[in-house]
């Protein structure tokens, strides 16, 4: 399972959360920052981010490539056909790591349910679902919650910190189905027998869970004397502890467009 550093992880997101609001104040009152109605900018410069991380969460790189950056950048990387293949290996890369790393998760977890019931239930009376999860907490790693539900949307992780859920509708004596939130952020269903030295069952897809990147929010926008548009962002990449981005959209032909873009967490913690 993932080390257990779920209260340090936390307590920074919680500082880097606070520091950023102090640092978007800061940079709102920056000497040659011009005032504008913040509505209008930050409606603009949401969607701009939207359509950018939404090409990425979907792989589609030709279309991320044409439409979410600028000119420049996409001369910069290349052309429009070394761009859209990298972005479509990254996202393929992605899911491709995140699958073996939530299976052999998703073991480790079946392990503390198959232990629960092992040292519970007796062969000579029914056992009783609803106590899969509260046995499983006996066994449970530093960081992982327990629930039961049939619900995929139950399971969650963020940074360290993981709950996890196990379905009574299909989980017995003689089989456990749980769900589990990989890593890119999608929500996994897991169905095994518990016959010794079998690893008889399933993981599949249950279309669950959040996009890759999430949680995409635009804190504070300015203009810059040039009229493109500065924006700060929080986000959450896969599972990983939010983050702050800094974009600058620059409007061509009518479609605003990052020209470039820079993970500013610990600038503005500092």
């Amino acid at each position: 399972m993932r080390p257990s550093a779920k209260g340090l992880l936390l307590g920074l997101a919680v500082l880097a959360a606070a520091a950023a609001v102090a640092g978007l104040a800061r940079l709102a009152s920056a000497p040659g920052t011009a005032r504008v109605r913040p509505s209008g900018d930050r409606l603009i410069a949401q969607r701009a981010v939207g359509r950018y991380f939404a090409f990425i969460d979907e792989g589609r790189g030709t279309e991320f490539c044409a439409e979410a950056i600028s000119s420049a950048t996409l001369e910069a990387g290349g052309g429009i056909y070394n761009c859209a293949t990298a972005i479509d290996t990254y996202v393929k890369r992605i899911r491709r790591a995140a699958f073996p790393a939530a299976v052999t998760d998703m073991r480790v977890l079946f392990y503390m349910v198959a232990d629960g019931i092992g040292s519970h239930c007796s062969a000579s009376r029914p056992c009783p679902r609803d106590r899969y999860a509260r046995w499983a907490r006996a066994f449970a790693s530093p960081g992982v919650v327990w629930r039961t539900g049939s619900d995929p949307g139950l399971a969650s992780t963020v940074g360290t910190r993981i709950v996890a859920v196990v379905d009574p509708r299909d989980t017995g004596p003689d089989w456990i189905t749980l769900y589990y939130q990989a890593s890119d952020g999608r929500i996994f269903r897991a169905s095994w027998s518990t016959t010794p030295g079998s690893w008889h069952g399933s993981v599949v897809d249950t279309h669950a869970g959040d996009p890759f990147i999430s949680h995409v929010h635009v804190l504070a926008t300015h203009r810059t004397s040039d009229g493109s548009l500065v924006a700060i962002v929080s986000m959450r990449v896969g599972t990983a502890a939010p983050t702050v981005e800094q974009f600058r959209l620059v409007n061509e032909d009518g479609s605003w467009r990052a020209d470039s873009w820079a993970d500013v967490t610990a600038a503005l913690a500092a």
